[in-house]
């Protein structure tokens, strides 16, 4: 089994690949969920098409709607990304299903382009002047959000401006450009993990691919104004999948396992 030094000891799996972390943590944040290894598998079955039909056009629907089993599962990842006493500020926040998994200890404040739920701090991300609201949090979550904006740097620029030194924990998509911003799919030059470690890391310091699954990305890291391109730290998926061996993949799906059973490791 593999054994990544400064990580949190918690199993990830994948029909594709499994993973322990050790005992420390991701720019500074323990990873605290019980649950990652099924979360993962549900978000590698991800239907791409049928879940982005329409949508840039009815997020008050998205909002008022129940999220996706997709979305649900990308929001537990990222939810364990915090902890006790974290108040989160939550981009794009739809029908908040972040906030209904949070637990007590953890403070919630929804940002979204409609005002479809009540308290949410209504704002237009594409807009270069967008607002957050003003109130205290440490954290910002961005799930989901990236590829549907018109200039993914310009919020970023602006975002790195008015959260400057916060932690932050985002999910962008890979899927091949197609000229359309409302389908949601990468910007150009965002359709490698090599592009948006680049560009990225202009705008978040300690830039990490904490896991790439088929074609989206959680990535976390802290805002920063005119960090480092060199400042970010190789995806975890990669160091695995140099020590995974075939067999140990088809044992993983077909039996549904976790992790790696001691007879095979």
């Amino acid at each position: 089994m593999l054994s990544l030094t400064h990580l949190d000891t918690k199993c990830f799996a994948t029909p594709c690949y499994s993973f322990t972390f050790p005992n420390s943590v991701y720019n500074g944040r323990q990873v605290v969920s019980e649950d990652c290894g099924g979360t993962i598998a549900r978000m590698d079955r991800y239907d791409w098409a049928g879940a982005h039909v329409n949508l840039k056009n009815n997020w008050g629907g998205v909002a008022s709607g129940r999220a996706k089993e997709s979305w649900q599962d990308r929001a537990k990842l990222a939810a364990s990304f915090l902890r006790a006493g974290d108040t989160v500020c939550d981009l794009g926040a739809g029908s908040q299903h972040l906030k209904q998994i949070l637990p007590e200890s953890v403070g919630y404040v929804a940002v979204d382009c409609v005002g479809t739920l009540p308290g949410t701090h209504v704002t237009d991300f594409n807009s270069p002047a967008f607002t957050l609201p003003d109130q205290n949090f440490n954290v910002l979550a961005a799930l989901g959000l990236l590829n549907w904006l018109d200039h993914w740097d310009r919020f970023l620029e602006r975002l790195s401006h008015l959260a400057e030194g916060k932690f932050i924990v985002f999910t962008y998509d890979l899927w091949e450009p197609d000229g359309d911003r409302g389908s949601g799919k990468a910007h150009d030059g965002l359709d490698t993990l090599e592009g948006c470690m680049g560009a990225f890391s202009s705008y978040v310091q300690n830039l990490t691919p904490v896991l790439a699954y088929r074609r989206r990305v959680l990535f976390t890291g802290t805002l920063c104004r005119g960090a480092s391109k060199q400042s970010f730290r190789p995806p975890v998926t990669k160091l695995y999948l140099k020590y995974l061996r075939p067999q140990e993949y088809l044992v993983l799906k077909l039996l549904k396992l976790d992790m790696m059973p001691r007879w095979l490791a």
